[in-house]
């Protein structure tokens, strides 16, 4: 393992998200860093990702991530987990995900991919 890379703490990462506080969340990447939600258009930099970020966050009311199975590799944290919304509109979701992390400089997020189908977010 590369003695720059520490173990990432994917439990603390998903506790903050569900904070849902965007500027937060987006100091976990470097500046440079990129997210990918589905299939959606690639956001680079930490402003672009906490405005996808905020524009998630005002339709809820609460979200909570479960780490299902998680495991690091060197620089990169593969993890498979649930996610539950409750939106302001009353809708309750659960959806699975899988997310592939490439770490950069001690645990900052370069490059963060979220492969979910967000279908049943986006019709309630």
């Amino acid at each position: 393992m590369d003695d720059s890379m520490t173990n990432f703490d994917i439990k603390a990462f998903y506790k903050t998200t569900d904070k849902m506080e965007a500027e937060t969340f987006a100091a976990f990447f470097a500046p440079e860093g990129q997210m990918v939600y589905a299939n959606f258009d690639s956001m680079i930099g930490r402003a672009s990702i906490s405005n996808l970020a905020q524009s998630i966050f005002e339709q809820l009311n609460k979200i909570e991530h479960q780490v299902l199975n998680s495991i690091q590799f060197e620089n990169t944290v593969y993890t498979e987990g649930k996610v539950h919304y409750s939106k302001k509109s009353g809708a309750e979701i659960s959806l699975g995900f899988m997310t592939f992390i490439k770490l950069k400089n001690k645990n900052y997020i370069e490059s963060y991919r979220v492969y979910i189908d967000p279908t049943p977010f986006f019709n309630t």
